[in-house]
């Protein structure tokens, strides 16, 4: 479990799970399924399923990490919306720290 926070259209705080054990993709790699709430200050959210995919980074204890979010509920100011989209990031899952960058439209 993961909780981070958000800026942007995201101002509040992130949560994320993995919900599978990792299998591995060979080479390194690693796919996971995950879920994800992302708060807004104001009480709204979204909640995605996701599948991700890890990547270890040579020389240094880090995976770079794809991730194809799907929208399944939104409340508040972000009611009605659905879609997918895509983050990608560098995580230490030993330590916890890590950045990752969200983009797409949902409509």
């Amino acid at each position: 479990t993961f909780l981070a926070t958000g800026d942007g259209s995201f101002d509040g705080p992130i949560w994320a799970q993995a919900t599978s054990e990792p299998r591995d993709l060979g080479n390194g790699r690693n796919t996971f399924t995950m879920v994800h709430e992302f708060m807004s200050r104001d009480g709204s959210r979204i909640s995605t399923t996701d599948v991700a995919v890890a990547i270890p980074v040579p020389g240094i204890d880090e995976v770079s990490l794809t991730v194809q979010h799907t929208v399944v509920d939104a409340t508040g100011k972000f009611a009605g919306l659905r879609g997918t989209f895509p983050s990608y990031g560098l995580h230490n899952f030993q330590t916890g720290a890590g950045v990752q960058r969200f983009s797409g439209i949902l409509k």
